[in-house]
Order: structure tokens, then sequence, then C-alpha cells
């Protein structure tokens, strides 16, 4: 793994520092780890031919079922019936 070494200003620091104990990093560089990958991925997506995926509408029942899913989903949501994990792992 490369090491990176760069200085940032002390109030975004103090931010940084926040962020990496209410969301659960293990250290600052996990959180920059994390947001340099997400930032590639969001230019990466920008950069997809989206217009090459087929894109289903569905209908009827199958419609039905998926709007019903999706609401039974949000209420679970708002219920509180979530839980965070951060690996699939924690699904076991």
């Amino acid at each position: 793994m490369a090491i990176v070494n760069f200085t940032i200003p002390k109030t975004l620091d103090l931010r940084v520092k926040k962020a990496v104990r209410e969301r659960g990093f293990a250290s600052r560089a996990e959180f920059f780890r994390v947001a340099a990958i997400q930032s590639l991925d969001r230019q990466s997506a920008k950069e997809i031919d989206w217009d090459s995926f087929p894109t289903f509408q569905l209908k009827g029942k199958a419609a039905l079922r998926a709007d019903k899913m999706v609401k039974d989903a949000m209420n679970e949501y708002k219920a509180g019936k979530t839980r965070t994990i951060k690996s699939l792992a924690d699904l076991d």
C-alpha cells in the first residue's frame, strides 16, 4: 500500500475527527480512503453510457408487488427496524 502525506487546515481536521467518531471509522486514514474511493466512483459513474443499459417497466401484479416491497421496506426503516452494517458479513 502506498503512503500519502498531506496537510489540512485545523478546522477540517476537527470536522474529520468528529466524522471518524460519529461514523465509526477506524482512523482518519480510513476516512480519507473511503472519501477518495467515493469521489472516484462518482466520477466513473458520470462516464458510464447509461443509455446502453436496458430499461424495464413493471406492469400489473409485478408492479404492485414491487411497490408493496418498497412501501414495506420504507415503513420498516421509519419504524427503526433496520440496522447499519459495515460489511455483508454482518448479516449473519
